[in-house]
Parts: structure tokens; C-alpha cells; sequence
């Protein structure tokens, strides 16, 4: 186990609140069959009676019993119960103390090792770590009650940085709250008891769940090996056959996936075990890659969805500030329906082909909004707000405006779950009301797309999904091109100080970190700024000046300026010898542009004006990287030179060679007259996602939530997409440059 010395100090206050519940959780005086003299008993009874009405009187009979009894069976129970009364009146020097006196005075009483626990929270709280360490290993565990269990397996848990020994330590908090839950189910008036240990039961789970998906290749094969067959034994073997299903292992992984039957698992392990039995069938893809390429994906033969059939949900924002994000994302669900299709002849003759047969609509949707005020209209005039029997084939769209509100999001799931037939809901679209929806649709047992790119929304769900591009599919694949195909591997960083660019700077820096590559200059800058020069000077190392390299600058601008004067071939033969010559202290003076490329998460209006000031700081010759929001025409348009060649990777293409992305567009466009964007396109692959599980003959929500399951590499109109185990998605982003005052992909 390793030893942390430095370790932050916590508020006092919220230091003594811990350590007072854990000393109200004190068991009752007395060892389990130790023998107490009736005197001694009495005498006991009597110092606690003033409690809780006289505090100080207590202490006062306390103070005497242990004059009058000073080595008895209650002795140490006394001095803790005179360190509780301590702590609560505000004394909490005192209060440890008398804690310390308990291990000192009783080191054989039954109190012992219940002390040890909270004396080595406190030390360790106060930054004594060493002190800490010796009070903890000097714990006998057995002689704990539950409560003092669980404490203990926690403290041990934050008291190393090993993650082998982390996760063996929640293992063994996780398996008390399961027995505490298995003794709650057996007392009929433990409701509130059972919630509370369920609650914290879930908690360690989810815990557990992280450390696992952070944890190396060996660290989990030693874990493994520590905890036998027992939970989670299983899990951490489900983990090493996914990843040697994406390696394209897959006889290693069918090796092993045979084995975990023999394992203890939790429910939730043994659906993982089914999802990837299934994955593993002779007939599945192989995983060469995780997210294979448009070319490779589209090598699959996937159905012709025309004539699919079934009742889809969908719920989206279509009214308040988020309504024209949920618009966008409806009116590339209706495109991916047919909804439009063969419009002209029901509106010519309503339900009438031209040779007079009835022709009901290839896709109906019954809807609150769009309503008859406020319709989702193609460009032919057809109206998607059409309502029409409920026995009409072909797909059924039942749509709900969530208005942005969680409790309406989770409301509407509630009121598409209640139609048997309903396959699947598509939605919502931001994070909170995609929250709510993805608990109701869990517990209705509804297969739920979110467009979230919150990868929290499908947590320990099984009927969830979370389809958007995250953040760090989007950089990874970035830094992948980056280094290699251009070869770099030296990267910077410029981002806005909010929360977004904080996001993106840590996303990106370990990214980098894990293809090898160097970070080797950062800066941040105000969101709200329009000047970046202290920010530029910062990147290149102007901050990092002595005061005789301060002089050597200025003597050097000032020659710089005394240089207009010649001729350009003369003046550039200055410059490149004035910016070669070193410092006073034999150092390069700035701008020390030592970085092969630079990365700027921020909007395309922002990189307008950064661009132009990176030049004038003489920062050139350096590939600019850039995530989706710098994919606007407006960035060439006004960038011009400065951002050539510049590199973007991006959830939606709009100029993309590729099919499934060119269908979509040209679709798009003749229905709705105007362009397509990123909402849209994910909302019309998550629709014809949904399509390809009910023509593929799933007639039921489970049979749709275990097709989205397999869905491996499926090329669409946002991205090549695989759906994980977890039930979120892996997507490809669009990789693009500016190269002939345009966007081009270049991949």
C-alpha cells in the first residue's frame, strides 16, 4: 500500500462532522459476552442518565465513574463517550484526546480498534499520514461492527493510490452493503433502512465501475488474481474480453468469456455476460477496429428500410429556448421515416394514388407539437402533423415536446410507454432532460436513444443509449491524425478559461499523452476577450523573461524598426539574423515557438480573431487544430491565410463525398429547402438505427434494445457508428482541412 504524505486539508468543520457521526455510531457498552459487574453497570447507567437534557453533569458522573472504576469493562466505553460529549460541545482537541487515552490506557478493551478507525480518519484528515498508516494496520477487523467495517474498508480505499488495491478494498465495502441490503430484506419495517443501503450499495457499484474502466491491462489481471471469483472477479474478466474483442483477439475472447459463468456476478454482470455472448457469435463482425472506417463499414450489407413497420417515440424540445435545436433534430427523424415520400399524390388526391387506389402515407405522425399551428412542413407544402388510423402501416411517429424540462421529458416517456406497440423512444437532446428520460425509460423498460453526449446518461442502465459524439472521440481522433499522418509530436494549447475549454484542455493534453506526444506550452484566455495578446506573448514564452533579457528584447525591436528602411531582401536578411542571435544568458530569446502544433477549442468567430493575432506574434509555420465548432464557412471566408491548412475534426460533414452522408443531404435539402446540420443528421441516424432493428423482423422492445446492442460500425449521415456494451456510442468523426479557401475531408 502506498503511503500519500501530502495530502489537502480538509474544512475542520466538515472533518468534525464526520468524525461526530462516527462516534454517534458508538455500539452499546460492553463487548458482545463480555461479563460487566451488576455494580459497575449501575454506576454507568447513572453517569448517562442526565443525557441528553445536562451534558455537563453527564461528563461530571462520567469523570467519576472512572475515578471509582478506573481498569473496568466500561472504562474505555466511558472515555469515548466523554470524547463524543467533546466533540458535540465544540472541544475537539480534547475529544481526541480522550480517544487517544482509549488505545493508551485500554489497548485490550473491546473499544479498541472502533478508536483506531476514527483516531486514523482524523490523523489523516490533519495531513499526518504516516500516524495514520500505524493506527490503521494496528486494526483487528474482526472486532469491528459493520458500521466501523465499512468505515475502515473506506479509509483503507482513500489511503492508497494503487488502483489494485483500491479496487480490493471497495470490493470489500461492496460486499458489506450487500449484506447490509440481504438484512434489510429480511425485516419487513426497513424500508427506509433498505433505501439508504441500496442507495449507498449503487454508489460503490458505479465507484467500482470507474476504477475498472481506468485500470491497465496488468493492474486488472492482478485484481483478478486477488479477489478469486468473487464479485467483481467477473466483471473485471467481461472488461478484459471487450478489450480483446476491439484488439481483434477474438479467440483469447471466447476463451474467456466461456469461463465467467463459473464466476459470482451481479445482474447487471450477468447482462454484460449476454450482451457479449451475442457479440462473440460466429456470425458477428470481427473487431478489427472499434469504429472502422466509412470505407470498411460500408463494406457491410445492411437492409433496405422502406418497408419497415412499428411505433417509434420521440421527445424533444420543440418549444422554449431549446426549440430550434429539437426541430432540427425532428425534421431528420421525419426525413429518415419517408414521411414525405410520395407526397405529391396524397396531395392531389388525399389517401388516393393516381389510379384511384387507396394509398394511405407511408409514415404517419400523431403528435402535440408540431401541431396544426405550428407543423413540421416539407418543402412541397406536405405536412408531417398528418394523423391517421392507428392500423395504418408503415412507421408510426408519436411525438411529445419535453419544452427543456426534465420532469415534461420524463413525463412524456411515461405517456409513449403506455402504447404496447411502441418499439422505441428517440430523445431528448441535452443532458439533464435526457437524465430523466433515461430513468423513467429504465424503469419502464423502454429502449431509449438519447442524443446526449453526456457519457453518464446510460450508466447501469440497460435500456438506455446515448448516440451523440462525445468530446473525446472528437480530440482523440484529432490527435490521431495528428501524429499519424502529419507526424507531429510536439502540441500546444490555447483555450478559454470556462468550463468548456478547461474540458477540452485536460481532454486533449491526455490524449496527446497517450500517443507518446509532448505537451510543451499552454495558455488560457477570458471567453469574453477580444485582445489575446498577453495570452500569445504567455504561449511563446514573453512571461518567462529576466530582466537583462527584457533589454536584449527591446534592443532587438528597436533595431527591428530601424530595418524599415531597406530594401525587403535586406530587411529579411536583418531579421533572420537579429531573431537567431541568443540572449544575455545564452538562451533563445522569445517568441520560442517550439511546438509543432496548436490546438484551440473554441468557436469559429473566436479563431477569426486569434488567427490573425498568432501572426503578428510571429507564431508560424505551425498546424492549427480544431474541434467541430470551427466547421463554418465563415472561418475560411474571414480567416483567410491565416487559418490555411488548418485542421478540424467534426461530428457532421455537409460536403462529404460519402453516401449515406450525400443521400441525406440531398434529401434534406429538397424537403426543407435549407441545410442540414449536426442535430439533424444525428437525429436521422438514430431513427434509421431504430429502422434497421424493426425490418430486420424485432418485434419487441427487448428484441429492438438487443439488435441496437449489436450495432458495430453502421454508416450514417453523422458518422461511422458502434454501439458498447454500456450502451453508449463510439463514433468516427468527419476529419477536415482548409485547403483551397474551403473545407475538404481528408479522410
Amino acid at each position: 500500500m502506498n503511503r500519500s504524505p501530502n495530502r489537502p486539508m480538509r474544512p475542520i468543520a466538515l472533518l468534525i462532522g464526520g468524525m461526530l457521526m462516527l462516534l454517534l455510531a458508538c455500539v452499546s457498552p460492553g463487548g458482545l459476552g463480555e461479563r460487566i459487574p451488576p455494580e459497575q453497570k449501575r454506576a454507568y447507567d447513572v453517569a448517562l442518565s442526565p443525557l441528553p437534557k445536562n451534558p455537563a453533569e453527564a461528563e461530571a458522573r462520567l469523570e467519576n465513574f472512572l475515578e471509582v472504576f478506573p481498569d473496568g469493562p466500561l472504562s474505555d466505553d466511558a472515555t469515548e463517550e466523554l470524547a463524543r460529549l467533546a466533540l458535540l460541545q465544540g472541544r475537539s482537541s480534547e475529544a481526541f484526546d480522550r480517544l487517544r487515552e482509549v488505545i493508551q490506557k485500554y489497548p485490550k478493551g473491546n473499544r479498541v480498534d472502533s478508536v483506531r478507525v476514527r483516531l486514523a480518519r482524523w490523523e489523516w484528515e490533519q495531513g499526518r499520514p504516516v500516524v495514520a498508516m500505524d493506527l490503521i494496520e494496528a486494526v483487528q477487523s474482526k472486532n469491528l461492527n459493520a458500521k466501523d467495517r465499512r468505515a475502515f474498508a473506506r479509509l483503507r480505499f482513500r489511503m492508497t493510490d494503487d488502483p489494485v488495491d483500491q479496487l480490493l478494498f471497495l470490493s470489500d465495502l461492496r460486499q458489506q452493503w450487500a449484506e447490509e441490503v440481504s438484512s434489510q430484506q429480511d425485516q419487513e419495517a426497513a424500508s427506509a433502512s433498505l433505501k439508504e443501503a441500496e442507495s449507498e450499495l449503487n454508489a460503490v457499484e458505479t465507484e467500482i465501475d470507474g476504477l475498472l474502466a481506468s485500470m491497465t491491462w496488468d493492474q486488472l489481471s492482478l485484481a483478478a488474481q486477488a479477489l478469486g471469483r468473487e464479485i467483481p472477479a467477473g466483471r473485471i474478466q467481461l472488461i478484459m474480453v471487450w478489450r480483446e474483442m476491439v484488439g481483434g483477439q477474438l479467440d483469447q475472447a471466447r476463451t474467456r468469456l466461456s469461463e465467467v459463468e463459473d464466476y459470482s456476478l451481479t445482474q447487471g454482470d450477468t447482462e454484460r455476460l449476454a450482451n457479449l455472448q451475442q457479440r462473440l457469435q460466429g456470425d458477428s463482425p470481427v473487431f478489427v477496429d472499434l469504429v472502422p472506417s466509412f470505407e470498411e463499414a460500408l463494406r457491410q450489407t445492411w437492409p433496405d428500410l422502406e418497408d419497415a413497420q412499428g411505433t417509434i417515440g420521440v421527445v424533444l424540445p420543440l418549444s422554449g429556448r431549446y426549440a430550434p435545436f429539437g426541430q432540427e433534430v425532428l425534421q431528420g427523424i421525419l426525413q429518415a421515416s419517408y414521411v414525405f415520400k410520395d407526397s405529391e399524390e396524397v396531395l392531389d388526391q388525399p389517401g388516393q394514388t393516381a389510379l384511384g387506389e387507396p394509398s394511405p402515407p407511408r409514415s404517419t405522425v400523431q403528435s402535440i407539437y408540431p401541431s396544426a399551428e405550428n407543423p413540421v412542413v416539407g418543402s412541397s407544402g406536405t405536412s408531417a402533423s398528418l394523423v391517421s388510423s392507428d392500423d395504418s402501416p408503415g412507421i408510426r411517429i408519436l411525438v411529445r415536446d419535453s419544452e427543456g424540462n426534465p420532469d415534461r421529458a420524463a413525463e412524456a416517456v411515461r405517456e409513449l410507454a403506455e402504447d404496447d406497440r411502441l418499439m422505441a423512444v428517440i430523445g431528448p437532446i441535452f443532458s439533464a432532460e435526457s437524465d430523466a428520460a433515461a430513468r423513467e425509460a429504465e424503469r419502464l423498460e423502454v429502449p431509449l436513444l438519447s442524443l446526449s453526449n453526456r457519457l453518464t446518461i446510460s450508466d447501469e442502465k440497460k435500456w438506455v443509449f446515448r448516440l451523440r459524439m462525445t468530446p473525446e472521440d472528437e480530440v482523440s481522433s484529432l490527435v490521431d491524425y495528428a501524429v499519424d499522418q502529419m507526424g507531429l509530436n510536439r502540441f500546444a494549447i490555447l483555450y478559454p478559461t470556462n468550463r468548456y475549454g478547461r474540458g477540452m484542455r485536460k481532454i486533449y493534453w491526455d490524449s496527446v499523452l497517450a500517443r507518446g506526444g509532448q505537451i510543451v506550452a499552454v495558455a488560457g484566455y477570458e471567453p469574453n476577450s477580444m485582445d489575446f495578446n498577453d495570452s500569445i506573448r504567455t504561449l511563446v514564452g514573453y512571461d518567462l523573461l529576466t530582466p537583462s533579457e527584457q533589454v536584449a528584447l527591446e534592443e532587438r525591436s528597436k533595431a527591428m524598426r530601424r530595418g524599415r528602411r531597406l530594401e525587403p531582401e535586406q530587411a529579411g536578411q536583418l531579421r533572420e539574423i537579429l531573431y537567431s542571435q541568443l540572449g544575455p544568458e545564452q538562451q533563445p530569446l522569445p517568441p520560442l515557438v517550439d511546438f509543432e502544433a496548436l490546438f484551440i477549442p473554441d468557436a469559429h468567430g473566436k479563431i477569426q480573431l486569434i488567427a490573425p493575432q498568432l501572426a503578428f506574434h510571429e507564431v508560424k509555420g505551425v498546424q492549427l487544430l480544431g474541434s467541430s465548432q470551427w466547421n463554418d464557412p465563415e472561418l475560411v471566408k474571414i480567416g483567410r491565410g491565416h487559418v490555411r491548412g488548418a485542421l478540424i475534426s467534426s461530428s457532421f460533414d455537409i460536403n462529404s463525398r460519402v453516401e449515406p452522408v450525400q443521400d441525406f443531404v440531398e434529401g434534406y435539402r429538397a424537403e426543407f429547402g435549407t441545410d442540414p446540420d449536426e442535430f439533424s443528421s444525428g437525429g436521422y441516424d438514430a431513427m434509421r438505427l431504430v429502422l434497421t432493428q424493426l425490418v430486420s423482423g424485432r418485434e419487441s422492445r427487448q428484441e429492438v434494445r438487443d439488435g441496437l446492442l449489436l450495432t458495430y460500425g453502421y454508416p450514417g449521415a453523422s458518422g461511422v457508428t458502434t454501439i458498447q456494451p454500456d450502451g453508449n456510442a463510439r463514433k468516427r468523426p468527419f476529419m477536415l482541412q482548409v485547403k483551397n479557401r474551403r473545407l475538404q475531408a481528408v479522410d
